[in-house]
C-alpha cells in the first residue's frame, strides 16, 4: 500500500468512527432519561362542589368583518402563504 492509500483508509476510518460517535451522542440521552411511572397511594375523590349562580348576559358586540379580509393579498399565489387570498 502506498501513502495515499493509508491516508484515504485512515480518513474512512475515522469518518466511521466519527458517525458512529455521532450517533451515540444522539441516542443516549434518549435511553437515559426514560424512566417508569410510580405510582402513588390513592386518594378517595372529594365531594362535588355546589354550582354557582347564572351571570348577566354580557352586552351584544360589533359584529366582525369577513374571515381574512383584512389580510387578504391579491398577489400572493402559494396557497399556503400568509395573506392568501381564495379565488371569488
Amino acid at each position: 500500500m502506498s501513502d495515499t492509500d493509508d491516508t484515504i483508509l485512515s480518513r474512512r476510518r475515522a469518518m466511521s468512527r466519527l458517525g458512529v460517535l455521532a450517533l451515540t451522542a444522539y441516542t443516549v440521552p434518549a435511553f437515559t432519561t426514560l424512566s417508569t411511572a410510580h405510582a402513588s397511594s390513592v386518594s378517595e375523590p372529594s365531594e362535588p362542589s355546589e354550582p354557582s349562580e347564572p351571570s348577566e348576559p354580557s352586552d351584544p358586540s360589533e359584529p366582525s368583518s369577513p374571515s381574512g379580509a383584512e389580510t387578504c393579498d391579491p398577489t400572493v399565489t402559494d396557497p399556503n402563504a400568509p395573506g392568501f387570498c381564495p379565488p371569488t
